[in-house]
């Protein structure tokens, strides 16, 4: 399922963010960097989410309002203060759900017989939002194919919210639409030229590509649908279904179907509210779950919640540290491990001072390609230059100790990790070691930023 929409995508080569965007592409960019300054404004006149969230019958302590961030998740008080508590609960029954990857990762128990979790999942949606999926969308569900499931989802999801049953109709008016989206995979030409990273559009484009060629099977897939005397899928449009798979892409929760190793790629409404941050800023985790106190995979679950009763699954949102106050935001990791192009091409965002970010090393025999400096002299000096002060935000803190982490050679400090100030001390032949890898590194950094084309 990493193919189109790159959700699952590793390894990337890293690269400066994204910069240079003029007026036109400033959209596709948001920065997720909190600001203490801004206030919190509430969104939902007329209590409109808050009574599709119980309607649902979903359980929470949180409200969507606008923040630093934009619109997001809050809570409703402060929460979490001598354990972790639950922010909210989906039941796993309203979500939309298919497996990753392809026949070979993807065992057959999950597909293709009247007792998978696919199955199992699929008639229990269409039992509680009283619609059946469409013949079309359900034969791409149990194909052995990665990329026929993957359509499948995004044309689940499309169908859901027309006539998929009372939840998913009027939560489309909570998704964002086209337009208002800074997914890559609506970009124009003009505008992924102006990324100034050809890599990134080329990356894009691919998406694009990929996208228009799933649209051109949607006939031949509805004619093999009539075939069985099934319904088909909705005649989508190109924009439309580029549309969904954006969706998908930037708001599915990736959980483990029991304890296989296998991954399913699951749409819960209510939770795409939340906003992605630093690993030092996100305030709450996911799960999935059959009861309030154990975390257990999808298979387990099911089968649990269809054959002894316990109430059924449900993903949670859950603290993972103290919130105390109502503007406080829940903030979750996307991925914690992505780049900014990553973060890029699959939502739409990058964020200032992204840890995850490095330039390459130059190649062996460069003397730049292993020289490594001690990070706590350097903090030293970035402080009694100026550079670094006591009166600094913590963000702005720890964005200079991954930049000096990173241009040291050395790994970044861990999130909210404070070094060891005294812990280092220098001769003469360190002082003298420390020197030339420093001038190494500081003519390789300065080559790498002189080539980097930005305006």
């Amino acid at each position: 399922m990493a193919t189109m929409m790159g959700v699952t995508a590793r390894g990337t080569p890293a690269a400066p963010p994204p910069r240079g965007l003029s007026r036109e592409g400033r959209r596709l960019v948001r920065c997720a960097a909190a600001s203490p300054s801004v206030s919190v404004v509430r969104v939902d006149e007329g209590d409109e989410f808050l009574k599709l969230l119980e309607s649902s019958g979903a359980k929470h302590r949180v409200r969507l309002a606008s923040g630093a961030r934009g619109r997001g998740l809050f809570v409703t008080g402060p929460v979490g203060w001598s354990r972790s508590e639950v922010l909210l609960s989906v039941p796993l029954e309203i979500c939309i759900a298919a497996p990753f990857g392809d026949e070979d990762v993807v065992k057959a128990e999950f597909y293709n017989s009247d007792d998978s979790t696919l199955t199992v999942m699929r008639r229990t949606w269409e039992k509680h939002n009283k619609a059946k999926i469409p013949k079309a969308i359900v034969s791409l569900l149990d194909s052995p194919a990665g990329d026929d499931r993957e359509l499948a989802i995004v044309l689940w999801l499309l169908w859901a919210v027309r006539s998929g049953g009372q939840v998913w109709e009027k939560y489309a008016a909570w998704l964002p639409q086209a337009d208002d989206m800074p997914s890559l995979m609506l970009a124009t030409d003009k505008e992924l030229a102006q990324l100034q990273d050809a890599q990134l559009a080329a990356e894009a484009r691919a998406l694009q590509a990929a996208i228009a060629a799933a649209h051109a099977r949607l006939p031949a897939i509805n004619a093999a649908a009539a075939e069985m005397s099934g319904a088909p899928a909705p005649n989508f449009t190109l924009r439309e279904l580029t549309w969904g798979f954006s969706l998908v892409a930037s708001r599915a929760v990736s959980s483990e179907i029991g304890d296989t190793g296998d991954y399913a790629a699951i749409l819960v409404p209510f939770f795409d509210m939340a906003n992605h941050g630093n690993t030092s800023e996100v305030t709450a985790t996911k799960s999935v779950r059959g009861t309030e106190d154990a975390a257990l995979g999808v298979k387990v679950t099911l089968e649990r919640a269809l054959n002894q009763g316990v109430g059924g699954p449900r993903l949670i949102l859950e603290t993972r540290r103290p919130l105390k106050t109502a503007d406080d935001e829940v903030v979750i990791s996307y991925d914690a491990a992505a780049t900014n192009r990553e973060l890029m091409l699959r939502y739409g965002f990058s964020l200032e001072g992204n840890r995850n970010d490095r330039m390459a090393r130059p190649a062996a025999p460069d003397p730049a390609a292993t020289a490594m400096v001690t990070t706590g002299p350097l903090r030293a000096a970035l402080e009694e230059r100026g550079a670094m002060r006591e009166e600094m935000s913590a963000s702005d803190r720890m964005r200079i100790i991954q930049v000096v982490a990173n241009a040291t050679g050395v790994m970044a400090l861990a999130a909210g990790a404070e070094e060891d100030e005294e812990g280092w001390e220098l001769d003469q032949e360190d002082v003298e070691r420390e020197a030339a890898a420093a001038g190494d590194l500081r003519r390789a950094w300065g080559q790498a930023l002189a080539a980097f084309d930005t305006t």
